[in-house]
């Protein structure tokens, strides 16, 4: 059964709400940006992208946190996290994604590694191209599946 009190899954749903806002706001800087082409514009572009997959990692974690143990602690733990969130974890939680958000999440988790293991130069504009291409359907999948998941939430807030 859920351990989550009503209070504690209302709460949860807001922070949701809150980091979606957020995503929101960081697609809009990359929709934006995505044309320009000189050095500063690629650089953004990246640092974007980086946060924007940093800012869905977090809800994965306030959500392990809240509903299906802590987030691991292995090396691979983000990758761990990531996957966990396709599982449906009976009597605690639905799955929070669609494994083709999970694909979808995985490229710019990995993208993520790249950059901050590199120095940004070294990362090529047409690689962050096909991201940033991908990243309207990305972030299209990962509100849809979070709103879904939103919805049992409300549910626990209910009581």
């Amino acid at each position: 059964m859920v351990a989550l009190r009503p209070d504690e899954a209302s709460r949860l749903r807001a922070e949701l709400a809150s980091e979606l806002g957020e995503l929101g706001r960081v697609h809009a800087e990359i929709t934006q940006r995505r044309d320009a082409r000189d050095d500063t514009a690629t650089y953004a572009l990246a640092l974007l992208l980086m946060n924007y997959y940093t800012g869905v990692e977090r809800i994965f974690r306030r959500i392990a946190a809240h509903l299906g143990g802590l987030p691991p602690t292995s090396d691979r733990w983000h990758a761990q996290l990531l996957e966990d969130m396709a599982l449906d974890l009976s009597g605690v939680r639905p799955a929070v994604l669609a494994r083709d958000t999970v694909e979808r999440l995985a490229r710019l988790m990995r993208l993520r590694h790249v950059l901050r293991n590199l120095y940004a130069w070294a990362v090529h504009r047409d690689e962050l191209d096909i991201h940033v291409a991908s990243l309207d359907a990305t972030h299209a999948a990962v509100v849809a599946d979070l709103e879904l998941f939103a919805e049992f939430l409300a549910t626990l807030a209910q009581g």
